[in-house]
């Protein structure tokens, strides 16, 4: 079922940042191929303002006696579907923000034809905002060709904003804050030109936004934003304990994590641990730091429900940029608690490529760290991150995680590797003079750890995982 309480607050949230939406050319000329198209696509950089466009669109939609539902996967399309009812969904980075999630195009594409019975019966549509590096690895065009679509992109010649446009914008920033102190900035601003304006706007116009000096915070936000970050941590280390709490929640702070009644000795360690490390006093009182959770708000955080967010993508990167440049006794921390989708986006091995800037790149000393949370996801079951970690397809990964594997004992690396729920598995092994080479055509359907592990060619792994099981687990291997 929909939890209606939480669309009507996302609702709510939407229509009030919708205050301070200004109409551009990009969103007249999405409004005139709604009618037509089943599926619409907003491309742009983050922070261009293509998730405000088809929020405000959707809005629009609402007005007109359409329910509009915001999804975070495709299968809650079709389980949220209603037949012979007018609906929008809103899904913001379908398909990943800073790399391809697998799963989910893989679900795209199982979900068609599914979808396609929506659209036959009801007045269905979908809007995504993609950034634009996603758009073109994932050929959008291509993936999409099964139904009536239409993209547009922010930075188009003829979308992309012009100066009466950043005038607008800026204006209804200045409106919605209450602040006409800032009127007469307004012929300076609007010559920007910056990929982010849109976002810049509304953080200039909040309370705090306009001590930045102007040009600084136009021409370079992210160091300015790093900058504000690395002051919180050496002045004002509550606020920064406050930043990568958050950032350890994969921007999901909840509240609960800080009740008093929350008993959970891995948070209570967690939390001491970040305090120690801030140079802040483990007896830091719950009151303290929800106060300080809710002076970031606006300019770092927004609050959802009882959950805390950074108020942006760009806010999110600029804060894991800072924290990569952090003491290592943070990265460590970091590293031991962060989420398997953390591990897998942000965080990659010494010398790896990656196009990722706003990342995380471990020191040798840290990589044995990484490999102990790498077996506490595949323990617990983790598979799509894990086994999508690109850190953990190289040969150095692969090296890294046999490493630790080999100190488990021979019933844990069964258990480990070789539960699959009751569900045999097929994995072909050709033994050659003792040595397992791989053969990664298998039945995909059925899976276990080990199974994921041959598929993705992790040598190592498997044969540590081979030498160490017992009699009765290899006969379900043929």
């Amino acid at each position: 079922m929909v939890c209606m309480d939480l669309i009507d607050h996302k609702l709510g949230r939407w229509k009030e940042d919708d205050k301070a939406y200004a109409v551009t050319r990009l969103t007249i000329a999405v409004r005139t191929e709604v009618d037509t198209n089943d599926i619409i696509m907003v491309t742009g950089p983050p922070g261009s303002g293509k998730s405000a466009t088809i929020h405000h669109i959707a809005l629009e939609l609402k007005e007109s006696g359409y329910r509009v539902c915001p999804v975070e996967n495709f299968c809650e399309i079709t389980q949220y579907w209603t037949p012979d009812m007018s609906q929008v969904f809103i899904y913001d980075d379908p398909f990943g923000v800073h790399g391809i999630d697998e799963a989910e195009v893989n679900m795209w594409r199982k979900k068609q034809e599914d979808l396609k019975t929506c659209f036959e019966n009801s007045r269905m549509k979908i809007f995504f905002s993609i950034r634009t590096h996603m758009n073109k690895d994932l050929k959008m065009p291509k993936i999409t060709e099964s139904f009536k679509h239409k993209t547009f992109s922010a930075t188009e010649k003829t979308l992309e904003l012009n100066d009466i446009e950043r005038s607008d914008i800026f204006n209804k920033h200045i409106e919605n804050q209450k602040r006409d102190d800032l009127k007469t900035m307004t012929k300076e601003i609007k010559t920007y030109k910056i990929f982010c304006f849109p976002l810049l706007c509304r953080l200039f116009c909040a309370d705090e936004g306009s001590k930045y000096r102007v040009d600084d915070f136009f021409q370079k936000p992210l160091e300015v934003i790093v900058n504000e970050v690395t002051n919180f941590q050496l002045n004002d280390p509550l606020r920064y304990f406050c930043l990568l709490f958050c950032v350890i929640y994969d921007n999901e702070l909840s509240l609960d994590v800080l009740d008093r009644k929350n008993k959970c000795e891995t948070t209570q360690t967690l939390r001491e641990e970040l305090l120690d490390v801030c140079n802040l006093e483990k007896s830091t009182s719950i009151n303290k730091i929800k106060d300080t959770l809710q002076t970031l708000e606006s300019t770092f955080l927004v609050k959802e429900g009882s959950k805390y967010q950074f108020i942006h993508d760009v806010i999110n990167d600029a804060v894991v940029k800072q924290i990569a440049e952090s003491p290592e006794k943070v990265l460590e921390i970091l590293i031991e608690y962060c989420s398997a989708k953390f591990l897998r986006t942000r965080v990659f091995l010494d010398n790896m490529a990656t196009d990722v800037e706003e990342c995380i790149v471990l020191a040798a000393s840290l990589e044995r760290t990484w490999g102990k949370r790498i077996l506490y996801f595949i323990e617990h079951g983790f598979w799509h991150d894990v086994f999508n970690n690109k850190c953990l397809l190289t040969d150095k990964g692969d090296s890294i995680i046999n490493a630790e594997l080999t100190k488990y004992s021979k019933s844990k690396i069964e258990k480990i590797m070789c539960d699959s729920n009751g569900n045999e598995v097929s994995v072909n092994l050709n033994v050659l003079d003792g040595n397992y080479e791989i053969d990664k055509q298998i039945d995909q359907k059925e899976t276990n750890a080990l199974h994921f592990a041959v598929m993705k060619g992790l040598v190592g792994v498997v044969t540590t995982t081979i030498n160490a099981i017992s009699s009765s687990a290899k006969k379900k291997i043929k």
